[in-house]
Order: structure tokens, then C-alpha cells, then sequence
């Protein structure tokens, strides 16, 4: 079976014929299967990946970036309250401006604590952070207020 090229009544239309050339349309799957019509499936899924993980790239870069605050403090928290006293009484440098609008280093570092520990903690915040258990969340909060001991 040959395939061919043919004129039709209108000169802008061509359609391919199959067999003995005498005008019968050829099969959906044979024009389907043709290096042209590959090439060009194969760069629309290109593009459709690309943009598949473009946006994912772009989403998860929106979470990362909206996890650099924490949740806010709630007003007149006890332990809060204490560890930013305690924190200003001992260290240096707790009144400096944090990278976190609007709070100071000893705030920031406060909020990390408060944060970082677990709902049921009950004791103080900034003695937590002296204590073995606590240095590993003491390192994450001094980064994260830019306040290193």
C-alpha cells in the first residue's frame, strides 16, 4: 500500500490517500504515527513538563519562604514575657533590631522559643534554651534572630 498526496475540489485543502490511490481517505492512526506529528507531541510534553515543575519549583518556594516566621505570640503570654526579660537581664544586644520587622532580637529569639517547643511545655523558655536538651533549638533561634551568644 503506497501513500499519496492528493488535491481535493478546493485548492487549499489536501488530504493523504491510502491503497490503490483512488481517493479513500486514510485511517486517523496512520496519520497519527508520522515523525512530524512525534516531533511535535514530543515537544508540546517538553513544554508541558517544563511547566508542570516550574510551577511547582515556584510553590514550594512560596511555603519555604512562608515558613521564615513564626506564628505570633499570643498577647500577654507568661512564658513569653519571661523569656524576653530574662533574655535582656543577661544577654547583650537583645534591644537590637531583629531581622524580623517589627521585633527585636530578644523578641525574635523569645518567638523562635515559644515556637519551637511543645505545647505542653511548662517551664521557662530561655532556661530551656541553657540546658542540654535545649541547645539544639537554642542554635535555630539564634540564627533566626540573628542574635548569636
Amino acid at each position: 500500500m503506497a501513500i499519496h498526496s492528493m488535491a481535493t475540489s478546493h485548492p487549499h485543502q489536501r488530504f493523504t490517500i491510502f491503497g490503490n490511490g483512488q481517493g479513500q481517505r486514510s485511517s486517523p492512526a496512520i496519520l497519527m504515527n508520522t515523525p512530524q506529528v512525534w516531533t511535535e507531541r514530543i515537544y508540546f510534553m517538553k513544554t508541558l513538563m517544563v511547566a508542570a515543575v516550574s510551577a511547582i519549583a515556584l510553590l514550594s518556594a512560596n511555603m519555604a519562604f512562608a515558613g521564615t516566621e513564626y506564628n505570633t505570640v499570643p498577647a500577654g503570654d507568661a512564658q513569653y514575657k519571661s523569656c524576653v526579660s530574662y533574655a535582656l537581664k543577661k544577654y547583650e544586644g537583645g534591644e537590637e533590631a531583629s531581622p524580623i520587622r517589627g521585633q527585636t532580637k530578644a523578641q525574635a529569639w523569645c518567638t523562635c522559643l515559644w515556637n519551637e517547643t511543645p505545647d505542653n511545655f511548662t517551664g521557662g523558655l530561655a532556661k530551656f534554651s541553657e540546658s542540654d536538651k535545649g541547645q539544639k533549638v537554642n542554635k535555630v533561634c539564634e540564627k533566626y534572630s540573628d542574635w548569636g551568644q
